[in-house]
């Protein structure tokens, strides 16, 4: 049986309007009313007290819970695995000196990469004095209580926070009681030993960790090794709290790099030039507190003083020079240099702060006011030796005579 176009018509038009009536006519009346939309008007900064939803920024957050659970070997593969628009980079070939980098900024250990992200811990800036490089490897993993990932450019956190700022929190007795001591043992003759113990009472607590880290490596000539120390001391009452935090890392680090493909293939463990040694040595005081004057008004404030040497010693293969044959002699025997330096870095500051949280025209505000001041000085020193290669671990040897002076940038 054959239905005419004009019937056909109407029954897609019946069927429309059974789909859409039928729902609502059935529906209960009270659904038809909508429910009460409350829109917050963004803040342009974080400050004390303010909840995140009210922070114009993509903030991540992770807590010491986080960090565990990510059974990480350092504060940089978890921002990897647990931030988004976070990446690493192991340009240093070693797993404690990578790039951080975040939507394109950077934050690297590597002196003379632009930096683009802000580091602080407990409010003090850890971007070294010269070239805002960020030392990853002085960082202990196991002492931190949290870390907030604030995307986004904002003069509040400093010099070259293009990108966004990252901030630690350390542990106290307050936050973290208990102890704990963990040792693990994995390939290549890694070993970490962890050791942390916190306990407070009514007004006072006490932290302490220590982590030391070991390792051969998976190539040839790549040992590693890394000691840090945490200490934290707490005072509080029902109007304050000031915490005293003591730190200090001492790292020697190997990071070779990279070989030929030809050498790779024959021995896949095999290095090119080495060595190529990082030294890092950092020790760090530093003071934070905070009073209430009354149920409105806060005041808060730090103080830090910090010293960091780094020391560094590569070994490369020399230029061939085949225009100058007066030196071919020379070029024999030495084959080879070593690129000396030592960056001697103190740097110190303070901020403080004063937060009103008061009700203006029926409305919850919330007003801050503050200054921070840092000032950090560089020794850089370097110095080129010339050397000679010895072929089977091509390793440099170091009896080579010493070229060019000492030069200083301060």
């Amino acid at each position: 049986m054959e239905y005419s176009s004009s019937y056909k018509r109407l029954a897609v038009l019946l069927s429309l309007l059974l789909f859409f009536y039928l729902p609502t006519a059935f529906a209960d009346p009270r659904s038809s009313e909508l429910e009460r939309v409350e829109i917050i008007a963004t803040t342009p900064s974080p400050a004390t007290g303010l909840p995140e939803n009210m922070v114009a920024k993509h903030i991540q957050m992770l807590d010491s819970e986080d960090i565990e659970e990510s059974q990480s070997l350092a504060i940089t593969d978890v921002l990897s695995s647990k931030f988004s628009g976070v990446t690493t980079n192991a340009a240093q070939n070693n797993p404690l000196q990578p790039d951080v980098q975040f939507r394109g900024y950077t934050a690297s250990p590597l002196l003379g990469l632009p930096i683009g992200v802000a580091v602080y811990q407990n409010g003090v800036r850890l971007n070294e004095p010269l070239g805002d490089t960020v030392n990853w490897d002085v960082i202990s993993t196991d002492a931190i209580a949290g870390v907030q990932f604030i995307s986004g450019a904002n003069p509040l956190y400093g010099l070259n926070a293009l990108g966004g700022a990252l901030t630690i929190q350390m542990k106290n007795g307050f936050t973290h009681p208990g102890h704990s001591f963990k040792i693990n043992h994995g390939s290549f003759d890694r070993d970490i030993i962890s050791l942390q113990s916190g306990a407070s009472n009514d007004n006072y607590s006490y932290y302490v960790n220590f982590k030391r880290f070991e390792e051969d490596g998976w190539r040839d000539l790549s040992p590693s090794d890394a000691n840090n120390y945490f200490a934290n001391f707490a005072f509080k009452n029902e109007s304050s709290q000031l915490d005293f935090s003591i730190q200090h890392a001492d790292t020697d680090l190997t990071g070779n790099g990279a070989v030929p493909i030809e050498l790779a293939e024959q021995e896949y463990d095999a290095i090119f030039t080495a060595p190529d040694v990082t030294e890092n040595e950092m020790t760090m005081f530093s003071v934070d507190g905070s009073h209430w004057l009354d149920e409105k008004l806060q005041l808060t404030g730090n103080a830090y003083v910090r010293n960091t040497e780094t020391d560094a010693f590569n070994g490369d293969l020399a230029e061939d020079d085949d225009d100058d044959d007066a030196n071919d002699d020379n070029d024999d025997e030495f084959n080879a240099v070593n690129n000396i330096s030592v960056n001697d870095q103190d740097s110190h500051g303070f901020s403080s702060q004063a937060t009103w949280f008061n009700a203006l025209s029926g409305k919850n505000n919330q007003l801050t006011l503050g200054i921070a001041y840092n000032q950090g000085e560089a020794d850089f020193t370097s110095r080129v030796q010339q050397a000679s290669l010895d072929p089977d671990t091509r390793s440099t040897l170091t009896e080579g005579a010493q070229t060019g002076d000492f030069t200083d940038d301060e």
